[in-house]
């Protein structure tokens, strides 16, 4: 039986809180608490898909808190309307959201809850890019020599590649060496190992981490005005397919306005905070 579930885990020195979602009362009681009553400013966002295409974890961070949304296991109980309110919740336009080559994560999104697709394109509820970032700057002979200085002079053509990897961002902006070797594991495996449930909220924290380095330095480097060009060139947001993807036919649970029903718990509609 799926368990929620709170723990203190400490990354890079730093205790968090670290909640674990599994059932549809955790997933309500987190959103009411943390999006709902009060809502993040800034919020780091990963996820792991089975196999590289099959979403199955939603990770989710901020300065005081880490959370893992199992979306394997809670896809068995909620409906296409109940998903559209959590991620509605998730990419609030109020909320700055911090991810890294997040085009593949809005696919494995869109395979998941094909439904959601318009409202992730719209421009409002983007994601600052990190890889998209780091591109921009390396084009940029001046603020590369700033933020990447710490490049390794004899493997320089690695970051430029297209698949520039958040291990090498990591190194190089923070000189935190980033440890995958959880990535290719198996994340529809339950329960998840510790070392994957670190792993998940790691990357999800550490773009945080990054994005307010880089950030700084361009700001010491250029100004404020100059910075703020920069990020905002690493905007992104969901690119419509030229034919809409087959939405899945799956159990659909009526809901009212107000409160989505699941069982014997709700999710609460408030897109409004």
């Amino acid at each position: 039986m799926p368990v929620d579930s709170i723990e203190t885990c400490t990354i890079y020195g730093k205790e968090y809180k670290l909640i674990m979602i599994t059932t549809p009362k955790g997933l309500y009681d987190f959103l009411k608490t943390y999006f709902i009553d009060s809502k993040p400013k800034v919020l780091g966002i990963d996820s792991e898909a089975h196999n590289f295409k099959e979403l199955s974890l939603f990770q989710l961070a901020t300065k005081d808190w880490l959370c893992i949304i199992d979306i394997f296991l809670l896809s068995k109980y909620l409906s296409d309307s109940d998903w559209t309110i959590v991620f509605q919740h998730i990419f609030d336009p109020t909320i700055e959201r911090i991810g890294f080559a997040f085009q593949a994560d809005y696919n494995f999104i869109q395979i998941a809850f094909p439904h959601l697709c318009t409202m992730l394109a719209e421009e409002d509820r983007r994601v600052l890019c990190l890889s998209t970032l780091s591109k921009v700057i390396l084009e940029d002979s001046e603020a590369k020599n700033i933020i990447f200085s710490k490049l390794d002079g004899n493997n320089p053509l690695k970051m430029y590649k297209s698949n520039i990897s958040l291990a090498d961002v990591s190194k190089a902006v923070l000189d935190i060496k980033l440890c995958k070797e959880q990535q290719s594991s198996n994340w529809n495996w339950r329960p998840l190992t510790e070392e994957q449930k670190i792993y998940g909220v790691t990357d999800s924290l550490i773009v945080i981490l990054i994005k307010e380095k880089i950030e700084a330095d361009l700001k010491n480097a250029f100004g404020d005005e100059k910075a703020a060009e920069f990020m905002e060139k690493a905007m992104i947001y969901y690119k419509m397919p030229k034919k809409e993807p087959k939405v899945k036919n799956r159990p659909q649970i009526r809901i009212s306005q107000e409160v989505v029903a699941v069982g014997d718990n709700s999710i609460v509609e408030d897109q409004e905070n």
